[in-house]
């Protein structure tokens, strides 16, 4: 045994031996290392409020007053949390940190002369960063031992808001009640403001939600109409540990069978974003009939035909078809010369040619179909190529062919002759010919 002092820094290695006269020999080794290196960590405080500057003081101490610590490393896995973000307070000579969050690591790595090395590590935080910030240094040394030293700075009055949704069942029968219950917490201690709510409610034949209103809290309501019906929160805030629930029940009937999926999310301005879901099934629904009924109308003073993808239907006025029930039918409109396509109406809508149904129910349709205005061939004999071009359209007739001939000056760029003549009722688009003046002959 020996005593040490602050310049007995180093590695001592021993190793004891023995011969004997008829017990062979034999040797033993080992060491012991006296360090001359510490370290500590503290914390800039035991606790903040949320908002403040979270920080750590890490110091390493060379003890000796002659000897230089080779070899010194210290790796300092840094605390995250939402919104911390580490940065030395100042730079010191063998301190680095690197990453970005939540993997921020301060490191150490030079030769220690006699005496410290201190770094200052800061964070600020924010609304969402409450909690316990634990922290260890660890380092080691060439031939100065190794350590590690431990602090923690706790991060307080933040909002901690969480969303539940449940079914009252995942399944029921068709015909009952189903209904779902929300409820959002705050187990935090602060308010969570700039709060947001969305629930797009499930749709379905015969649903129709509703708040149970003596299982509910104050704030809640049902908008739009089936099949648009959404769950509303109206509050902006929630108090910290305070809660808010809704109890929503809508009947079910035996058209109304398949799972009813939901999801609730809310929004913050201060306590982060959040979701819950739940489903429902309605079951024992009799099963749907083997065919559904299409039934095709035509509107309107013109005239066409609508035919059917499959088969089954060549309309006059009015036709029926059946076709499987879920079979998709395609209807197609097509005018006759005379005539022009004016929109579905009806269960389908548009003024495209096709319309596409999915015979899960019966449906009707109607078609419109509008004459085509007559072409009354107006006189444009002494007008500008342009203008009379214009005035020819808009008497529901085509442009035709365009002559031209030599004229007077006066005459030239303008309608010399129209074929046929003004005043003759003919079919929407008939063409016009015209000769039109080129100038004199030079």
């Amino acid at each position: 045994m020996s005593d040490t002092t602050d310049e007995s820094c180093g590695t001592y290695a021993n190793t004891a031996s023995f011969t004997s006269t008829n017990g062979g020999t034999g040797s033993a080794t080992d060491s012991t290392t006296v360090g001359c290196v510490t370290i500590t960590k503290t914390a800039d405080a035991s606790s903040v409020s949320a908002f403040s500057q979270i920080g750590f003081t890490v110091t390493l101490t060379n003890v000796s007053p002659t000897v230089d610590a080779a070899g010194v490393a210290v790796t300092d896995p840094l605390p995250s949390g939402t919104g911390v973000d580490w940065s030395l307070a100042a730079p010191v000579s063998g301190w680095s940190l690197s990453g970005t969050p939540p993997n921020e690591m301060l490191t150490y790595s030079a030769t220690l002369a006699p005496g410290t090395s201190q770094v200052h590590v800061v964070s600020n935080t924010g609304s969402q960063s409450c909690g316990d910030y634990l922290n260890t240094a660890s380092f080691t040394s060439t031939d100065e031992g190794s350590g590690e030293a431990s602090d923690d700075e706790f991060v307080f009055g933040c909002p901690a808001l969480f969303i539940y949704k449940a079914a009252d069942a995942n399944s029921v029968v068709a015909g009952a009640s189903m209904g779902f219950y929300v409820e959002m917490d705050n187990f935090g201690d602060a308010a969570a403001t700039g709060l947001t709510f969305t629930d797009a409610l499930p749709s379905g034949s015969g649903v129709y939600w509703a708040v149970d209103p003596v299982n509910s809290t104050g704030g809640w309501s049902i908008s739009g109409a089936p099949p648009n019906q959404s769950l509303v929160y109206s509050l902006t805030s929630l108090n910290a540990d305070d809660y808010v629930y809704v109890h929503i029940v809508s009947v079910t009937s035996t058209a109304a069978c398949g799972t009813y999926n939901n999801t609730a999310q809310f929004g913050s301005s201060n306590a982060g974003t959040g979701s819950a879901s739940d489903s429902v099934s309605v079951v024992g629904c009799p099963p749907p009939p083997a065919f559904r009924t299409l039934n095709v109308f035509k509107g309107g003073a013109g005239a066409g035909t609508v035919t059917s993808s499959p088969s089954g239907l060549t309309c006059g006025p009015v036709c029926t078809a059946q076709f499987g029930n879920a079979t998709s039918v395609t209807l197609t409109e097509t005018p006759s010369s005379s005539s022009k396509f004016g929109g579905w109406s009806g269960d389908c809508s548009g003024t495209a040619s096709t319309c596409v149904l999915s015979m899960t129910a019966d449906h009707s349709v109607t078609a419109t179909f509008a004459k085509k205005p007559k072409c009354k061939v107006p006189k444009v004999v002494g007008l500008k190529l342009a203008k009379a071009k214009a005035k020819i359209r808009g008497a529901h007739c085509g442009v035709g062919k365009i002559k031209k001939k030599f004229s007077s000056r006066k005459k030239k760029g303008r309608v010399l002759a129209q074929k046929p003549k003004p005043g003759k009722t003919l079919t929407s688009g008939s063409k016009v010919n015209l000769t039109v003046g080129k100038g004199p002959k030079h």
